[in-house]
């Protein structure tokens, strides 16, 4: 019976040893060592700590100040370009030079003004200048060259402006043209037997023409002259050697070239 007791008391001694090693060696930690910080963590509370060493600046690159050394002037809009100066000892700000007065490489060269068209202005240029063309085709021909009046002039000049509303060979037109001017022969249909008022007539024959040309003053001219030149039915009695005398008048209206003239066979000044 003894053994069996003493065999029951160490069975529980076993056991009760067994017990002990089973238990965790973190349950006799005090309870406070949970907030020890890890090696990382402690270095990262040790950089939130501030330095008493000053903060380092950054230096500026050298090239960087001599740009901005240079750009100081008033003009916000005005920007230089970077120089590139040599490390170590303080830089010194480059000079401006003064832009040359003549900036241009090259001159301008002069050119030559075009030759502008003829205009009302130059009516009595052309007018002169057709009777010429007009003489040449005459002596091309073998007919002598007429010779201009300056009466004759004035009364085809009068006549150019009557064409503009009336372009005809209209004979009350040109008795009023002669009469207004007193150029020509003087008629007093009395002396006849008739009745009416006295008149001059001119005693010319006539060629009109009209043209929108547009240029220099001999280009209107010319194309006029040839204009009449190429008519045969002006042409039988402009280069008639029959005719002595030319008056040729001009009047440009609305982007139109009228054209008188006259020849006669007498001269009436």
């Amino acid at each position: 019976m003894r053994k069996i007791i003493f065999v029951l008391l160490a069975l529980l001694l076993t056991l009760a040893g067994c017990g002990k090693e089973a238990l965790p060696e973190t349950s006799s930690v005090p309870s406070e060592d949970t907030h020890i910080t890890s090696p990382t963590e402690e270095k990262t509370e040790q950089s939130t700590v501030p330095s008493s060493e000053p903060a380092k600046t950054t230096e500026v690159p050298e090239e960087t100040a001599v740009s901005k050394a240079e750009s100081g002037t008033s003009d916000s809009s005005v920007k230089e370009p970077k120089q590139n100066t040599p490390s170590g000892g303080p830089t010194e700000p480059t000079e401006k030079t003064a832009p040359a007065e003549n900036t241009s490489p090259t001159e301008p060269t002069e050119t030559t003004p075009t030759v502008p068209n003829a205009s009302a202005s130059d009516a009595g240029a052309i007018a002169e200048l057709v009777a010429q063309y007009l003489n040449d085709y005459r002596t091309a021909q073998g007919t002598a060259a007429v010779t201009r009046l300056s009466g004759l002039t004035g009364y085809a000049e009068y006549r150019s402006r009557q064409i503009i509303s009336d372009f005809s060979h209209n004979t009350m037109d040109e008795r009023a043209a002669a009469t207004a001017l007193s150029y020509g022969l003087y008629v007093d249909p009395s002396a006849y037997g008739m009745d009416g008022e006295p008149y001059y007539t001119a005693c010319a024959g006539e060629a009109i023409a009209k043209a929108g040309y547009a240029g220099t003053v001999d280009y209107v001219a010319s194309s006029l002259a040839r204009l009449i030149r190429n008519s045969p039915d002006h042409w039988s009695y402009i280069g008639s050697g029959e005719y002595r005398y030319i008056g040729v008048g001009i009047t440009y209206e609305s982007g139109m070239w009228y054209c008188d003239v006259a020849l006669t066979k007498d001269n009436y000044g």
